[in-house]
């Protein structure tokens, strides 16, 4: 009875701990922005109440169970992680890929001729801290700093509610996070001040995403059975794809490759609950990421034989309710549901089935094949991109793998659809095509196309930075 009654209590020390950890990063981490927006004028000198409460639960935590601490348990689960050389190798290429970037992000707008790069907005007079505001990065951090902007005269016009919530809400924690230094130390400007905070958190979020994602597509690959050899070459043609600096940029295609790659692996893996909540997730990422979901439903008709079907049926359109959740909010902001698709008219967008096709042919017939090449370098690789993708997705159908081949076709069908200036970025995150490439391209054929995939991401990357399509 008393080895009972002491074991119980020991488990109820453990739990406390534990919620007490959980409870105090959560409030610590979420603080500055949830503390912010729901309790304003709740503040404790330059903090706000809940990152206060949360910095006294963890000395709270720490003056009743001092060991183990929290650093020490987040140090030693970290080092038991890099200990698999599965997690090792998604770090260090995801970093590397990072610092790869940024490089030719400085060398970039370091040589450039003076006058000739033109600044839309900025965050910051120093060029370094600069680099990571481009393009889509200025909606998003407007979306993370001041929220959606909506009037009736912005319907059909380009704004912020074209950009579904995940991906900002994220960058909102880690900028408010890295802010958490600037108040302690009185130092506004530390960073080069809160946008150029915010959108560095962006990348920092995206950098993380693009490990989680990294690991998880090597153990989904793993379990597709490719060899430990394919799945690092596999790794190595993600990261080396031309359009896949949007991976370390602040963008969503990071937190989008994640929850693709976790909602796939949970549903080859047999969890119908986490491929749920990772389905939700893909929803409330991308515009299109509902179309995840035509994926799931295909493969789910031809599954026999599986129990607790209603279940799988839930997971399988997750992505879709994620997106009929955003659209309700929409809804109640603008009395449509669906005008963040009509704001991508905004961008030239309308649909036009076969403009993908006719516009191509028409510029090949008038300006030749190589005439083409050279002067629409940037648009013929979007379309080498996008034949690469139906084709790939051709083959998936052809071997009767429903879930790869629709995911492919499903998601660049919709920009194939109205010839989105962005669909060289959208195939980006398309790792089945990956899979396919790292089995059957090999020897000096692999080594070909994966220099040739780096020496178009430099290029693109460069004209990024300048302030140049791809965007």
């Amino acid at each position: 009875m008393r080895r009972s009654i002491g074991s119980n209590t020991a488990a109820f020390a453990v739990a406390t701990r534990k919620a007490l950890d959980v409870a105090g990063v959560v409030c610590v981490l979420g603080g500055e922005t949830a503390g912010g927006l729901l309790l304003p004028s709740w503040t404790v000198g330059p903090f706000t109440v809940l990152l206060v409460i949360g910095v006294a639960l963890l000395a709270l935590r720490h003056a009743i169970w001092p060991a183990p601490s929290l650093p020490s348990l987040a140090f030693h689960r970290a080092q038991a992680q890099l200990r698999d050389p599965r997690t090792l190798l998604a770090w260090s290429l995801a970093l590397g890929a990072a610092a790869c970037v940024y490089v030719v992000g400085a060398f970039s707008v370091h040589t450039a001729a003076p006058g000739t790069v033109t600044y839309p907005f900025r965050i910051s007079r120093n060029q370094i801290e600069n680099l990571p505001a481009r393009f889509d990065a200025g909606f998003y951090l407007g979306i993370a700093r001041h929220g959606y902007d909506w009037s009736p005269e912005l319907s059909r016009h380009r704004h912020s509610m074209a950009f579904f919530p995940a991906y900002p809400a994220a960058v909102r924690v880690a900028g408010d996070v890295l802010t958490i230094p600037a108040k302690a130390f009185r130092r506004p400007d530390w960073l080069g001040g809160g946008d150029a905070r915010m959108l560095w958190g962006g990348v920092a979020i995206s950098v993380l995403c693009l490990a989680l994602a990294l690991l998880r597509i090597s153990r989904l690959a793993t379990l597709d059975g490719l060899s430990g050899r394919a799945v690092t070459k596999t790794a190595v043609l993600i990261l080396l794809y031309p359009f896949a600096f949007f991976f370390t940029a602040p963008y969503s295609e990071s937190l989008f490759l994640l929850s693709c790659a976790g909602l796939l692996f949970e549903w080859r893996h047999g969890n119908a609950r986490k491929a749920t909540l990772w389905g939700l997730l893909a929803g409330l990422v991308r515009s299109n990421g509902w179309t995840v979901s035509i994926a799931m439903l295909l493969d789910l008709a031809w599954r026999r034989g599986l129990s607790e079907r209603r279940r799988w049926v839930v997971a399988a359109l997750s992505p879709v309710l994620g997106a009929t959740a955003y659209s309700a909010y929409v809804w109640l902001r603008t009395g449509n549901p669906f005008e963040w698709a009509l704001a991508q008219q905004g961008w030239g967008a309308a649909a036009s089935p076969l403009e993908f096709l006719t516009r191509r042919y028409e510029l090949v017939r008038v300006e030749g094949l190589s005439g083409y090449i050279i002067a629409n370098t940037l648009d013929a690789v979007t379309f080498a991109a996008a034949l690469l993708a139906a084709v790939a997705a051709a083959v998936y159908f052809w071997r009767r793998d429903w879930l790869y081949g629709g995911f492919v076709a499903a998601y660049v069908f919709p920009a194939l659809v109205i010839d989105l200036p962005a669909t060289g970025r959208m195939t980006a995150v398309l790792f089945p095509v990956a899979f396919l490439l790292a089995r059957h391209v090999k020897g000096w054929a692999y080594v070909l196309l994966a220099s040739a995939f780096a020496c178009g991401q430099f290029w693109f990357a460069r004209q990024f930075f300048l302030w140049r399509p791809p965007f």
